[in-house]
């Protein structure tokens, strides 16, 4: 992990290793600010590096630009989720338009592909490492989609947490588990139905992307897989 991420941490992600052989058709969004072209060139290198051909940057909308009352018109949120989110302690009055759109704009984007009718969709935050060296990370993600059944709703490339006494092993799978209360998003498959899913779940948002999904996933409406060990980290 330390030579990856140092490799890729001096801007020279593209002298790593040779681009893998085997490509990743998978479509990828990735959440990036405008004010930050470093990030963006940063994600086309590991992309690339890692054997992704097909990915996208849409535009994205700064907090202090978000307007509450018109996404509740827009039924993107409720006066309800407002308050709960104001009253979170990690969340709170300074982080609330963050939080809101980072989850707007994460939601718009699996909905956008649901629409396409694609069979799965990544959609990754701007400022991921490798784990290992990328054409290692390409076959582990290759193993992980051939090892995903196809019940799957999500398949997490990084978490930053998971109860590892409830997750579950996967017969016959090497690279992936079930998991149980994964947090983060910075790195996470969407399935078509689980895309479907995730849209009537979560659309209004009643809390932060991060909080909804493991809320789900522990209820038992979302299944959900991750990459042990992951293939990205934030």
């Amino acid at each position: 992990w330390t030579w990856a991420f140092s490799r890729f941490h001096r801007g020279d992600a593209g002298s790593v290793s040779p681009e893998p052989a085997n490509k990743i058709p998978i479509p990828v969004v990735v959440m990036n600010l405008a004010r930050r072209p470093d990030r963006r060139r940063h994600m086309q290198r590991l992309l690339t590096a890692v054997g992704f051909t097909d990915w996208s940057f849409p535009s994205t909308t700064a907090s202090t630009d978000i307007d509450l009352v018109a996404l509740q018109r827009q039924g993107w949120i409720t006066q309800e989720a407002i308050s709960f989110m104001t009253g979170t302690e990690w969340i709170g009055e300074v982080g609330l338009r963050a939080y809101v759109a980072n989850t707007k704009e994460q939601l718009e984007a699996v909905q956008d592909h649901a629409e396409a009718s694609v069979d799965a969709v990544i959609v990754m935050e701007d400022d991921l490492m490798p784990t290992a060296d990328p054409v290692v990370v390409n076959e582990r993600i290759r193993t992980a989609l051939a090892e995903l059944p196809a019940s799957a709703d999500l398949l997490y490339m990084e978490m930053c947490f998971e109860s590892c006494e409830r997750a579950c092993s996967v017969a016959n799978a090497s690279q992936i588990a079930r998991l149980f209360n994964p947090k983060c998003t910075a790195a996470l498959l969407y399935t078509r139905k689980g895309a479907r899913k995730v849209l009537q779940l979560c659309k209004p948002m009643f809390t932060a992307l991060d909080n909804m999904l493991p809320l789900l996933i522990q209820r038992g409406q979302l299944e959900a897989y991750g990459m042990i060990p992951p293939a990205f980290l934030q």
